[in-house]
């Protein structure tokens, strides 16, 4: 199973969970009742897919750029353009409740409030995944940093590492992004696929009864941070993710940014269905 598959099975699950947030949360299409619970339960389920095979995918890309930071700026490029699609597609009208009481010019005054303005709307509302994949990318990325260091400098490398990932935890936490805290350690623990592992035991890294095995871990790590049994149905992931075959696919500019484009287009367009005139009335 190539990397663009694995895209188009996370893309789709996540389509239909973001699907069911706009159908029956906020557009209220259809209310949720005993009779229609199952079917939401079931929606909401499938959407576990996405989020831990875009972790492994982002593990994956580390592995495979030719630069780190130009993959993370990339990323985080997007995390900023989905924020405004992801709040008023999956929040509606609360996005604006919650949104401090201040002027839209108060947050490009460049005054000595500018900055607290930002902190502020920041920390008062719910951020989209990309931020949440974004932090665990500079957690694994610095994993794979002190990977290659060697001896006693290796071991200090690696619970530098840990320190790492836990600050770039509590940040998300705070930032309160998708998955926040438990979605940073999740793809840290991914991370370990990039360590070298083939010094110790030749082609276990590959081995995709190990890959299973570390997602599942990295999976049940997300349920215990987040307390919340429902992101069990992430383990679904889990076979499609070990037949892995480490190919990318069909590889060109459509593939390659449209698969940072679909995040916040999917999310204008359920807005613009379902949301935008609910708001407007």
């Amino acid at each position: 199973m190539s990397t663009f598959v694995l895209k188009l099975i996370a893309f789709g699950s996540m389509l239909i969970d973001h699907f069911a947030v706009c159908f029956f949360d906020v557009a209220k299409v259809v209310v949720r009742t005993k009779a229609t619970q199952p079917l939401y339960l079931l929606l909401r389920g499938i959407g576990r897919l996405a989020f831990p095979i875009f972790g492994f995918l982002i593990v994956q890309g580390l592995i495979h750029t030719r630069s780190k930071w130009r993959y993370a700026a990339r990323l985080g490029s997007f995390a900023l353009i989905s924020e405004i699609p992801f709040n008023v597609a999956l929040f509606g009208i609360k996005t604006f409740v919650e949104l401090p009481k201040m002027q839209t010019g108060a947050l490009f005054s460049f005054s000595g409030e500018t900055l607290h303005n930002w902190v502020y709307l920041f920390s008062k509302t719910h951020q989209n995944v990309d931020f949440t994949l974004l932090f665990g990318l500079l957690s694994v990325a610095l994993l794979i940093v002190v990977s290659r260091w060697h001896g006693k400098k290796r071991v200090f490398g690696l619970i530098l590492s840990a320190a790492a990932a836990a600050g770039l935890g509590f940040f998300a936490k705070w930032f309160h992004t998708d998955y926040n805290m438990g979605g940073v350690f999740m793809i840290t623990v991914m991370g370990v696929l990039t360590l070298p592992i083939d010094e110790f035991r030749p082609g276990l890294k590959d081995h995709w009864i190990f890959r299973a095995t570390v997602v599942t871990a990295a999976i049940l790590l997300l349920c215990l941070v987040s307390q919340n049994r429902f992101e069990l149905w992430a383990l679904c992931s889990v076979p499609f993710i070990a037949l892995y075959n480490g190919k990318p696919g069909p590889k060109t500019r459509f593939t390659k940014w449209g698969s940072y484009c679909f995040y916040p287009l999917h999310l204008m367009v359920l807005a613009l269905i379902f949301v935008v005139p609910k708001i407007l009335g």
